[in-house]
């Protein structure tokens, strides 16, 4: 095997003075490559004196020719808003930021594909000057009018689409003075540079400083890289090689060809070009194993096992062997998985901070912070409800804290290693008295080391958090350095603060630190030296992307050992050992979005890249790994319901159908998995015993419970005994029984809730709670009001009162983000589902409307052995329509997931015996159950009024209201059938003699469900 750059080594011509060599030019993608490109160069003139070439990364090429200085990501858009501001003067940083990014990567496309930026930003209301000065391919054109057809309709009422045109028109303007303010300013953007190159290289004004350039190893150039290697062409002596196969080159349908293939049309005969490198994959011998494995630690402990058998059998040389991982969090696994024997590792990929415990504090410090709830201020504030747990009376609580939060900071090894044992009780004590929230005060009593008095304090401001992070890292930091330098004087008997694990991650650890720091030191800089006010959110959004994009560098032999390195660090780069880890579908080929502000017609219409390309790009570097290689090793993780697991990546699949039907390929594939049992196949399901704790808990919702024990108070107290809260059990609550006897258990018994989520992004509960809000605020004023459809109308057509309730409920949600990007789209999808609704309302008039979120409807069930129950539930609509001259009451239930209900022509005809029977055993009838309880409690509390029950599905709005029976009114023998089984489920569920038993088919019932691991699954 000849690796490819050692093939472009041996192509130069080195005959006579070796000094000309430093006046050479080599570019590769990457960094790495240099690396051993000069390894090969050393070995071919071992023994020889020469001068080093130049050796550079494709991005280095590019700032060694051009005299300014390449601005950082954060700077680069805090240069933009300066002038973006010129043009939208009102708009804040922190709404100019998200997007800012994508602007700014969009302009460097633009720049590196050479995009003519006045056409792409040309108002778009001009077709007839653009199809006439802008000549392009037919098919691009068709691309261009598709898009320009979307937007700019003449009965185009859209607001987004309106908004769209302004900013875009901005933007062209935007794109000039930004490009113009930083060239006076000598700074520059990647795209920028290369743009400028080629303007230098075609005017000849570009003093090219090599006598020759070589360019090695690419695949997918831009435009302003394709038109830089021409002119170099013709301008000085330059060379490029291309590192392609036969096998992917010589088929269309190979997408890993897709852009070489393309290269070959114009470039083929042309002398500067060397195509001799290609290899032929499908005629070497290869052993290709490949091998599905449960999880991530599965992959790394696998892997560790096969090294382990090759190394023992003599079959493996680590210097010709690189372990290639598709997923990035592998790292930590794979170095602790690799067998003692290898002691020479070289680790080319960083390791990202976003995966360290540090980062995940600093997170839950920032969740911890916008989940407060502030105590108003008051001479006589009232006792922290944790006073009787030693509290100091005097101690005046300003902020409440959230518990999830709590529990996270304290559960970080980071904290808890300060007092673990103090950590350990007040957890206790928060899952004892089930506290939601805690006051400050209460916390920081209770802790005596001075971080957890940082931590739990109020911040307000980005700079207060920013001193907030310093202050918690530096004192790890120190922390961390003590434990390492006591480490060597420690008895053995002594406990370690540290398991063994977190020892080995000592010195790391405080490299992060170090890291994370330094980070945050650079954009205080940047804040200062720009002068911006930002609040405390965008301040951790820039953090948390600068953190995220930050690696820690491993130090090592570059060119000794086995190689650990991520797959895009293998470029040009080949082992006659490959490892691959992570080969599932979303890490490789990757499925991250490309966020952008040019549509993709425009992009398809431009020729810049589009989503399409990137598949192509994978697959190159993926073919690129087996070219050279004989033993290759492909993994995945076949974990099935977690993110990049269970299913292979495409790429796998190929070589299966493909390369696998040639003879010297040598395929095999297993699945590695613990053994099954033998004897017992069945799934054993988790089962609850009501023992008296556990009917301790039920009894929270009996309001006579037999176990109660009312405080006792000392004998001169002067205080009157609490009376004592009882919870109610919801229509949720039940239907969840229904679903599952162990999942009701664990969040209503156990109450582990599923707490709540901080989404950037409008999620399905959100989406619920404000469009019910929206519709309770615009009826608010008109209840018990007989509303007419003309009444209705006009309140639909009022889209500023909409866009007031609106905004109204997203504030009352605490959600800032219905602004921001594709927030915009959803908050657009509730108005028309608003606007829906109301023209249905329209239809149905005249309408009076009796209730809207109404939660006055409980009732107390009886069980046989006389302890009462309490059941309730919040309507979400209560109103009153005329049925041939009769009014009917609607009990309307809102349901923005799935609706199925037991109303066929044959289910109807059953007794009420038979039909309800189904909504009690059948938890896919859950939407149905609820609403017949919300009219039974309605029925129980006005038993004279004719009562219809209906669920306006979301996903179905056209079809309107879903009545259940068919619209037919639900008699009093229904409700008192209703009313047996309900008593008969309650009676079961207090049945001490009845344990909770999991569900018979917990793969369905725990799809969605946050309890998914803690019970037993059906493989």
């Amino acid at each position: 095997m000849r690796p490819f750059l050692k093939y472009i080594v041996d192509q130069i011509d080195l005959d006579g003075d070796l000094t000309r060599l430093k006046d050479y030019c080599f570019v590769f993608p990457t960094i790495r490559a240099g690396v051993y490109f000069r390894k090969y160069l050393t070995e071919r003139l071992q023994g020889k004196y020469f001068w080093s070439p130049h050796i550079f990364s494709i991005v280095q090429f590019s700032e060694f020719l051009t005299d300014k200085v390449t601005l950082d990501s954060v700077t680069l858009v805090f240069e933009l808003y300066k002038s973006y501001r010129k043009f939208e003067p009102e708009v804040r940083f922190d709404e100019f930021y998200h997007w800012g990014q994508m602007v700014a990567r969009d302009f460097d496309e633009v720049d590196k594909y050479l995009v003519p930026a006045d056409k792409l930003f040309q108002n778009l209301k001009d077709l007839k000057e653009i199809e006439e000065q802008f000549p392009v391919a037919e098919e691009d054109m068709a691309f261009l009018n598709q898009f320009w057809s979307i937007i700019v309709k003449e009965d185009n009422e859209n607001d987004l689409q309106d908004e769209f045109i302004r900013i875009w028109e901005i933007l062209g303007q935007v794109y000039h003075d930004f490009r113009a303010f930083l060239s006076k300013t000598g700074a520059t953007y990647e795209g920028m540079a290369q743009r400028e190159i080629v303007e230098k290289l075609e005017a000849k004004t570009l003093d090219i400083p090599f006598t020759k350039v070589v360019f090695g190893g690419f695949n997918a150039l831009s435009n302003a890289e394709k038109r830089i290697v021409e002119l170099l062409e013709r301008q000085c002596d330059t060379t490029v090689y291309w590192d392609t196969d036969y096998y992917y080159m010589s088929s269309p349908k190979q997408e890993a060809g897709k852009f070489v293939r393309q290269y070959t049309k114009q470039w083929l005969k042309n002398k500067s070009h060397d195509w001799d490198a290609q290899t032929d994959l499908s005629k070497h011998p290869k052993n290709v194993h490949m091998v599905g494995v449960p999880l991530k630690v599965g992959q790394a402990k696998h892997l560790g096992q096969v090294l382990n058998d090759l190394l023992e059998r003599n079959q493996l040389n680590i210097e010709e062997t690189a372990i290639v991982l598709g997923d990035e969090s592998l790292l930590f696994p794979v170095l602790y998985a690799l067998p003692d024997a290898i002691q020479n590792i070289n680790i080319t990929m960083g390791y990202p901070l976003k995966n360290t415990p540090l980062f995940q504090l600093m997170e839950s410090i920032v969740f911890l912070q916008k989940t407060r709830q502030d105590v108003e201020k008051k001479e006589n504030p009232p006792a922290p409800v944790e006073l009787e747990e030693g509290a100091s009376p005097k101690a005046i609580p300003t902020t409440l804290f959230y518990n999830k939060f709590i529990y996270e900071i304290l559960n970080n090894p980071f904290i808890k290693f300060f007092d673990r044992e103090g950590v350990r009780k007040y957890m206790r004590y928060l899952e004892e008295y089930n506290m939601i929230y805690a006051y400050d005060t209460t916390i920081q009593e209770r802790f005596t080391h001075p971080i957890y008095k940082r931590i739990f304090r109020k911040t307000d401001t980005y700079k207060d958090l920013l001193t907030c992070f310093s202050e918690v890292l530096n004192i790890i930091y120190y922390e961390l350095k003590k434990q390492e330098d006591d480490k060597d004087e420690k008895d053995d008997s002594e406990e370690d603060l540290f398991d063994e694990h977190e020892e080995r991650q000592l010195s790391i650890e405080r490299e992060f630190i170090f890291q994370i720091l330094r980070q945050m030191k650079r954009l205080e800089e940047i804040l200062r030296d720009y002068k911006q006010l930002v609040n405390m959110d965008t301040f951790w959004k820039i953090l948390k992307e600068i953190l995220q994009s930050v690696k820690l560098p491993f130090t090592g032999e570059p060119l000794r050992g086995i190689q650990v390195m991520g797959f895009l660090e293998t470029r040009t780069l080949d082992f006659k050992n490959i490892f691959v880890l992570g080969l599932n579908e979303g890490s490789i080929p990757s499925t991250k979005a490309h966020q952008t502000f040019i549509p993709f017609n425009l992009r398809r219409g431009f020729r810049m890249p589009t989503f399409l390309d990137q598949d192509a790009i994978f697959a190159y570097h993926f073919y690129h790994l087996l070219q050279r290689s004989e033993n290759i090793y492909l993994c995945y993780n076949t974990e099935v319901g977690n993110f990049g697991g269970g299913e292979k990546s495409r790429f796998l699949l190929q070589l299966e159908e493909e390369l696998a039907l040639y003879e010297n390929v040598k395929f095999s594939s297993e699945l590695v998995s613990a053994p099954l049992p033998t004897k017992n196949p069945v799934l054993n399901r988790v089962v609850i015993e009501k023992n008296k704790e556990v009917m301790k808990r039920l009894h929270r919702y009996v309001t006579n419970p037999p176990d109660y024990e009312p405080p006792v108070l000392p004998p001169d107290s002067e205080e009157e005994v609490p009376e004592r809260v009882t919870k109610t059990l919801s229509p949720s609550a039940l239907s969840l029984y229904i679903n599952c006897p162990v999942q009701f258990y664990l969040r209503y018994v156990a109450q582990l809730y599923e707490l709540d989520s901080l989404d950037e992004e409008i999620s399905p509960k959100i989406f619920g709670n404000v469009l019910h809000r929206t519709i309770e605020l615009l009826y608010e004023p008109h209840q018990a009001q007989l509303l007419t459809g003309e009444l209705i109308e006009r309140i639909r057509q009022n889209n500023k009162k909409i866009e007031r309730a609106l905004l109204k409920a997203f504030r009352e949600e605490k959600f800032p983000h219905h602004k921001e990007g594709k927030n915009l789209l959803l908050k657009k999808v509730i108005l028309r589902l608003i606007n829906k609704i109301l023209e249905n309302d329209r239809d149905d008039a005249p309408i009076r409307i009796i209730g809207l979120e109404a939660t006055d409807y409980q009732k107390e069930i009886e069980l046989p052995d006389g302890r009462m129950v309490l059941v309730s539930g919040t309507i979400d609509r209560i109103d009153a329509i005329q049925v041939d001259g009769e009014e009917i009451v609607r009990i309307l239930d809102y349901k923005t997931g799935k609706v199925k209900l037991n109303d066929t022509k044959a289910a109807l005809k059953y007794p009420f015996q038979k039909y309800l029977g189904k909504y009690f055993d059948d938890a896919d009838y859950k939407t149905g159950f609820q609403a017949y309880l919300y009219s039974y409690l309605y029925w129980d509390a006005h038993p004279e009024q004719t009562i219809i029950s209906g669920l306006y599905a979301l996903k179905e709005i056209n079809k309107g209201i879903r009545y259940l029976r068919k619209k037919e009114p639900l008699s009093k023998e229904f409700f008192q059938e209703f009313d047996i089984q309900l008593r008969a489920m309650l009676t079961e569920l207090y049945d001490e003699r009845h344990p909770f038993i999991q569900c018979e088919d917990p793969n369905k019932r725990y799809f969605f469900s946050p309890f998914k691991s803690l019970v037993k699954m059906e493989k």
